[in-house]
């Protein structure tokens, strides 16, 4: 649900949620938000990682060509962000573009 509706990780945490899953279930276990986190990111993130890593290595095989694009900010609670994207064209032409 978190991530279908785009949420915060916090959400877990509010009391109308807990009171909901209460409800629905006495007997479901409710989690913290850290948690939550860690094991999206860890499932999630793992797999796209995996993926991305497979599409670039099977790039550079074939044609060696890949342009990267470089953004770095700080939002504005004053943390640093970095992102960087990868693009290239397949030998059919067709063009790819990762966030890394």
């Amino acid at each position: 649900m978190v991530i279908e509706t785009n949420s915060s990780f916090t959400l877990v945490k509010s009391s109308p949620l807990r009171i909901l899953i209460a409800y629905s279930n006495g007997d479901a276990i409710t989690i913290y938000w850290r948690t939550l986190k860690h094991d999206i990111q860890s499932i999630l993130y793992k797999g796209l990682f995996e993926n991305i890593q497979v599409q670039l290595q099977e790039h550079i095989a074939t044609c060696s060509m890949l342009n990267l694009t470089i953004d770095a900010w700080t939002s504005a609670n004053k943390l640093p962000f970095m992102a960087i994207t990868a693009h290239w064209i397949d030998t059919r032409y067709e063009r790819f573009n990762t966030l890394m």
